[in-house]
């Protein structure tokens, strides 16, 4: 919020007061915006807590934020969300491949979102 008003002609002490009015009626809260939108992402899109966390960074959350939003999701939901994408790309996948080379799409598609390669090979292995 303050690089937003930054960006207009604002004096410091004018940003200051804003965002601490903002936070003071409960419009601007880190800590919410961080759990509503793991909440949100993980419920529309499987991704990697690696992935979220370069997403909230990208929307200039602080760290400790960040780390005790993603300590609220479940350690099997990272796997769980592997195997769904892993599942979801084989269906796409079938009949344009087979073998390696759809292991090598569904490898690379499950990269991209942020997964481990340990979590990627344990979801592949599921899926057999």
């Amino acid at each position: 919020m303050e690089l937003k008003l930054d960006e207009g002609c604002y004096s410091e002490g004018e940003i200051m007061q804003a965002v601490e009015r903002l936070k003071d009626a409960g419009l601007l809260n880190d800590e919410k915006y961080a759990s509503d939108f793991i909440e949100s992402r993980l419920n529309t899109k499987p991704v990697s807590k690696f992935r979220l966390r370069e997403q909230l960074r990208g929307h200039f959350v602080p760290d400790d934020i960040i780390d005790d939003a993603l300590s609220s999701v479940p350690d099997d939901t990272e796997l769980e969300n592997a195997v769904e994408l892993v599942n979801k790309y084989t269906r796409q996948f079938n009949g344009q491949c087979e073998g390696d080379e759809l292991k090598k799409r569904v490898y690379s598609r499950l990269s991209t979102r942020g997964f481990s390669h340990e979590t990627i090979m344990k979801a592949m292995g599921e899926n057999d």
